[in-house]
């Protein structure tokens, strides 16, 4: 008698749990890095309109180039912005930029 009760829970469960998979298609980001990316030009700017709404700890050179990494990884997977997305132009500044020695030009 209690077996159907706790079946019926599980599978509630199992369902209220599952996460419904997006049906369209994730576009594959390769960069095309093309002249040299700068620091003061390029990327501070882009940080600054993309990413101090909500990461005020990137505020200069020496802060960015700390996280230069993970903005690279974060912007390539998309994970980053939050609030908007990057086009291809963009994200290959930022990429392109890291991948050079994030130089502080």
């Amino acid at each position: 008698m209690h077996q159907p009760v706790i079946l019926s829970f599980l599978i509630v469960l199992l369902f209220a749990t599952c996460k419904k998979k997006d049906n369209t298609k994730e576009e594959t980001y390769t960069p095309t890095c093309s002249g040299t990316k700068s620091f003061v030009n390029d990327v501070f700017p882009l940080i600054q309109s993309k990413c101090w709404k909500c990461h005020t700890n990137m505020a200069d050179y020496s802060q960015i180039k700390t996280l230069s990494a993970a903005i690279k990884d974060n912007v390539t997977s998309g994970i980053m912005p939050k609030d908007s997305k990057l086009t291809k132009d963009q994200k290959d500044i930022i990429v392109c930029w890291v991948t050079a020695g994030a130089p502080n030009n």
